[in-house]
């Protein structure tokens, strides 16, 4: 509008500039004409009318005439040339200016007309749907009102009576509405009230959120005005500590957050301020990095997660297992970036542990592996126990894999191996303990007495009781007179009846089952010496002052070759003698296969021959699983996996897990090298 004013003011000072001199003399003209003609006489109005209407002709004449230019005023001429170009040149300026202010403000006016109409849709949408949700809501309680009065007096029990005949099959004895068809969509019917967290009416702090820069031309707006869009209430997680800064409380705060908006005057787009993944969100940052500290850390269920907080906030305090469950699927992106950051530490060790365990997943059997060192721990979910698991993380690492016997690891040939000698000498010292019990069975099963009878007849030696406790004279019992000198009860004495399961007899051993367990006696006693000589080899490795120890320092270790050497002495030793059984043959015969991988750890300084490292790693999740039972979403576990991936590697390096958290999900960049070791 007010570009068409200064194009009309324009157009009329332009008016003026070349027509009001003519205007005004005609004006002057006719007033002089008019008091010459009431002036004059008639006599002389005749002649003063002849001399006026030759000064029109003369000047008319003139002003068609070209003008003449005198030759000794050429220079004037050129400057007033000159001053008519300069002064059109100017004037087409100003119009330019004044239709180019002009298109601008018509574009403008269109943006603003595009809002309007924008913003009426939504709003004539928004009444429409208002509208429908209440016509659905009547026809909802209309129905229901129907219903009410057919269950009720409105039906006679013959009425009731042929209805049901007349549905036939389809009657249930439960439902008065069995014609309708039933309904499994989950949910309240269209048009009712919904329900979720109530809006807090307590707030303790405000807080303005104001763009300051435009994210898609970079221009400045602290210049701008801003203009409230929305206001929305969070629920944040306060730590209160005192002045050393040592942890007192923590306790929630209701925050209201006025959110404003600005207009670029470069892209002529409404900005707004970027509030990250949580603009939409009923809690703050701090508040969710607690809710999955907790989880990962506690292990505890959903619903004792949240009562556990109900106590510590107060029973106010409101928040679903669907929200946690969100929390833990929203930040995709960051945590397949942090993944990747924690796959490349994991490859820059020079020996990695890796072991694996069940994980219950909707009834089937898939497994949780884990692949660590001593500041880097990496979980990773698969449906199979195969090395195709984890082959994409393996097939570019080329230092050593500390493992165990079980037989997919062997699948990468090209990595050096360090088997778990705590595993193996684990089974060599079950052999010993499970001979020395036998070996001490057999002993009291020798050294007993030649004849025992049982104090309690059993269940063979007598038939039945009477119902007084009496034996019957049907009853007979089987005494050994040489070890009971006491003679049967009087048929009139009644016996004390004893309570619980009647002792067993010993009877006596034969002569072949006394030489039997004579032998096995010393078939265990020779596994027992190899069973020893072996353990006591093996736990050399964890002596700190043997040349096999893994602490000891490298110039004073042993090397593989003369460690390997003295192993086959022991066992070439064994043989000699004879190997006593089958188990001690197979703890043999696991040495042999696997020498080249037994003694990997002397040549390098602090390697464990153990792989206890992954053991305690996969203590938290074995625990988790106890917990839980089992887990149905495979997404939701493959996010839980990398939290629990992120807390363990920060438990490894003494670092604050809910720190990293609330990076991750501020979406801010996170250097996990720099995060962990500087």
């Amino acid at each position: 509008m007010s570009s068409n004013i200064l194009f009309l003011t324009l157009i009329g000072l332009v008016i003026l500039i070349f027509y009001v001199p003519r205007i005004v003399e005609r004006i002057y003209t006719i007033k002089r004409e008019t008091l010459a003609n009431i002036c004059l006489d008639t006599s002389d109005r005749s002649e003063f009318l002849e001399k006026i209407e030759q000064q029109s002709i003369g000047r008319i004449q003139e002003e068609n005439t070209p003008p003449k230019i005198c030759l000794d005023a050429s220079g004037k001429s050129e400057h007033l040339e000159k001053t008519e170009q300069q002064s059109i040149a100017s004037l087409q300026e100003k119009i330019f200016n004044v239709q180019s202010e002009r298109d601008r403000l018509q574009t403008e006016k269109d943006q603003l007309q595009t809002e309007k109409d924008q913003l009426q849709a939504k709003y004539i949408e928004k009444v429409k749907a208002a509208e429908e949700k209440k016509r659905n809501l009547q026809l909802y309680h209309q129905k229901n009102r129907t219903i009410r009065k057919q269950k009720g007096k409105g039906m006679s029990p013959v009425d009731q009576a042929a209805d049901i005949v007349k549905r036939g099959n389809e009657w249930l004895p439960h439902s008065q509405s069995a014609l309708e068809p039933k309904s499994h969509k989950i949910g309240k019917p269209p048009g009712s009230s919904g329900a979720g967290r109530p809006r807090p009416t307590v707030i303790h702090k405000e807080l303005e959120l104001i763009p300051k820069i435009c994210p898609t031309c970079s221009k400045d707006l602290s210049e701008q005005q801003a203009y409230l869009a929305w206001d929305s209430i969070i629920t944040e997680l306060i730590h209160v500590a005192d002045g050393a800064n040592h942890f007192l409380y923590r306790r929630l705060e209701n925050i209201r957050k006025h959110i404003f908006r600005k207009k670029c005057p470069q892209c002529h787009k409404w900005i707004y301020p970027d509030q990250g993944l949580f603009a939409n969100s009923r809690f703050g940052v701090a508040f969710v990095c607690y809710v999955i500290s907790e989880r990962i850390q506690t292990r505890l269920p959903y619903t004792e997660l949240i009562r556990s907080m109900s106590r510590d906030f107060g029973p106010e305090f409101s928040l679903s297992e669907t929200a946690i469950i969100d929390w833990f699927l929203k930040f995709e992106k960051q945590l397949e970036q942090l993944y990747d950051q924690l796959e490349v530490l994991l490859k820059e060790d020079a020996f990695m542990h890796i072991d694996e365990t069940g994980l219950p997943m909707n009834g089937e059997n898939w497994w949780l592996w884990v692949l660590c060192t001593a500041n880097i721990v990496l979980f990773k979910m698969s449906e199979s126990r195969g090395h195709q698991s984890v082959e994409d993380i393996l097939n570019d690492y080329k230092g050593t894999i500390i493992a165990d016997f079980f037989s997919a690891y062997d699948k990468f040939k090209d990595n050096q191996h360090q088997k778990c000698l705590a595993h193996l000498l684990s089974a060599i010292i079950e052999l010993v303990v499970k001979y020395d019990k036998e070996n001490n069975r057999i002993t009291k099963l020798l050294n007993q007495p030649a004849s025992v009878q049982a104090e309690i007849p059993s269940s063979t030696q007598f038939q039945d009781l009477n119902s007084n406790g009496d034996l019957s004279t049907s009853t007979s019992i089987s005494v050994n007179l040489a070890t009971t000198a006491t003679a049967l009860p009087a048929p009139t004495q009644t016996p004390k009846k004893k309570r619980g399961r009647p002792k067993k007899c010993i009877e006596p051993l034969t002569e072949e089952q006394g030489a039997s367990l004579q032998k096995r006696q010393e078939s265990n006693k020779k596994a027992l010496q190899q069973g020893l000589r072996l353990g006591n080899f093996f736990k050399l490795p964890f002596q700190e002052t043997s040349p096999f120890g893994w602490k000891t320092a490298l110039p004073n270790k042993l090397t593989v070759l003369e460690a390997q050497e003295k192993m086959q002495k022991l066992i070439d030793d064994i043989r000699s003698e004879g190997i006593a059984n089958d188990d001690i043959r197979r703890i043999i015969e696991r040495c042999e296969k696997y020498k080249d991988s037994l003694f990997t750890y002397l040549t390098q300084n602090d390697m464990p021959p153990d792989n206890n490292a992954a053991e305690r790693n996969l203590r938290h999740f074995a625990v988790q699983r106890r917990i839980s039972g089992g887990f149905k979403s495979p997404t939701v576990m493959g996010h839980y996996a990398v939290y629990l991936s992120l807390y363990m590697t920060c438990k490894a390096n003494i670092k604050d897990f809910e720190t990293i958290l609330s990076r991750v999900v501020s979406k801010d960049a996170v250097d996990l090298r720099q995060f962990l070791f500087s």
